[in-house]
């Protein structure tokens, strides 16, 4: 073997190993790949994890280019599915999709199926938080072939879990609900504690997204009973966050401030910056329900530029709606409307026509006072773009949007 060859194994092998092991700090529920040559010493804590997967990032994508070139294929994909579970919440998912892409080239050059399921399942997590949801769906069904193929049920299940997410994520609540229902089952056939208390907070999701929000508390309570139960910090958090937008939406400010806070400190601790900016959504939400108007801006405030530095697009256009419904509920509505308008532009170039729908409502009821023409043409809008969804939320959408159409001239 040439000495530059033997120089990047060792390299390789190091930095693999490196990356293990911070993955057994940042996602100690993953399947640990089988790698070859001598561990390195683990890390003390979870903060020095933390710090050598931010520092190191950027070293990880290009040492797995330099072994795909150097045909040691096998390394290639396994610091890619190495990297992808140690991969920091400073940077974009969407920044380790050409390494997880160049990771799969080097596996099927390889023949290893398990490695290809891997990275499949990996790149249709990375498609979803970079709102390519049909680029994600195509790469699970690869991952899911395979899985059935091979007759591998564990993988099986978290790509049936990770559709399940992109139908949740498009709004089609049936077909999510139905791959969760799957993934739970073989979850629980397999003793798998963890991955199942994931999927009920999917399914609690799921159900609260359908409405009404009573309807899932015990779903939800459900959920966060089983990661309680397990310590699972990050799953608990993640229901906390359901949590408090079933108590805002109840009328139960209280509760859903006390689960809103308690989340972000979840957060906080785990120094998640993806989990910190989602969770100041529902902050803002109960903030603004409880007239907390400064508070309320400061948090979406918060939340959209993280969401534009992690690329999710549709995170920071939920942002800037709860700046212009809190405008709104300040009596401004012309500042209303420029939030309101900004988040329906990106909602329409991602495809999404439930989120369409709802910032068109709000940038119509906005308008009303100045502009009840433009108002009108919103809000009908707004309507067909509901036409495909029938769930119970939808229909209560619908017609309010029906109430409004009749009051406007």
């Amino acid at each position: 073997m040439p000495e530059d060859t033997t120089a990047l194994r060792r390299r390789l092998e190091h930095y693999l190993h490196t990356a293990d092991a911070a993955r057994a700090w940042l996602a100690p529920a993953e399947q640990r790949l089988p790698l070859n040559g001598a561990p390195v010493p683990a890390f003390p804590d979870y903060d020095a994890a933390v710090d050598w997967a931010e520092r190191e990032q950027p070293t990880l994508g290009v040492l797995v280019r330099a072994a795909a070139s150097a045909g040691l294929d096998r390394m290639a994909w396994q610091l890619a599915e190495t990297t992808w579970h140690a991969w920091p919440s400073t940077a974009a998912d969407a920044d380790w999709l050409e390494v997880g892409r160049a990771g799969l080239a080097a596996a099927e050059r390889e023949g290893d199926t398990t490695g290809q399921i891997r990275l499949l399942i990996s790149l249709g997590t990375a498609y979803r938080a970079a709102n390519r949801l049909d680029d994600g769906l195509r790469t699970l069904a690869r991952a899911l072939e395979l899985c059935r193929a091979t007759d591998n049920a564990p993988d099986e299940a978290h790509a049936l879990n990770l559709i399940g997410l992109l139908h949740l994520r498009a709004r089609r609540l049936d077909s999510a609900a139905a791959c969760f229902e799957s993934a739970l089952s073989t979850f629980r056939e397999l003793g798998e504690e963890h991955w199942a208390a994931v999927v009920l907070s999917n399914l609690a999701s799921t159900r609260f997204s359908a409405g009404p929000a009573a309807d899932a508390r015990d779903a939800v309570r459900q959920a966060l009973a089983a990661h309680r139960a397990l310590g699972n910090r990050r799953g608990e958090g993640n229901v906390l966050r359901i949590v408090a937008a079933l108590h805002n939406e109840c009328g139960e400010p209280d509760e859903a401030y006390a689960a809103a806070r308690e989340a972000l400190t979840i957060a906080t601790a785990l120094r998640d910056r993806t989990l910190e900016a989602y969770w100041l959504l529902p902050l803002g939400d109960v903030q603004r329900a409880t007239a907390a108007y400064g508070d309320a801006l400061i948090s979406y405030q918060r939340s959209a530029p993280l969401h534009r530095r992690l690329g999710d697009r549709s995170r920071e256009a939920l942002a800037w709606r709860g700046a212009g419904l809190t405008y709104a509920a300040l009596d401004r509505p012309a500042e209303a409307a420029a939030f309101h308008r900004r988040a329906a532009t990106v909602h329409a170039e991602l495809g999404d026509a439930w989120e369409h729908a709802l910032d068109l409502t709000h940038l119509a009821t906005a308008l009303v006072p100045t502009d009840p023409a433009s108002a009108r043409t919103h809000v009908t809008q707004a309507r067909a773009c509901l036409t495909p969804f029938t769930d119970p939320r939808a229909d209560a959408v619908r017609a309010e949007i029906d109430c409004r159409l009749s009051q406007l001239p």
